[in-house]
């Protein structure tokens, strides 16, 4: 994805709480709102994927 896509993507999310909150009601007040965050972040959730398909793979 281009930087300035990824830039005004980010942009939109994160603020739409203030610039929006009509919108924010619906679509995301459910998740709590938007931050930034990088992608190391979600090296947690790779990982807990990985060992689920072990697991399942040892269960067979």
């Amino acid at each position: 994805m281009p930087a300035s896509l990824r830039s005004a993507v980010t942009e939109s999310l994160t603020t739409m709480k203030a610039r929006h909150p009509d919108v924010f009601k619906e679509i995301g007040a459910w998740v709590g709102g938007f931050v930034p965050a990088d992608d190391g972040k979600y090296q947690v959730i790779r990982e807990l994927n990985e060992t689920a398909k072990r697991l399942k793979a040892t269960q067979k």
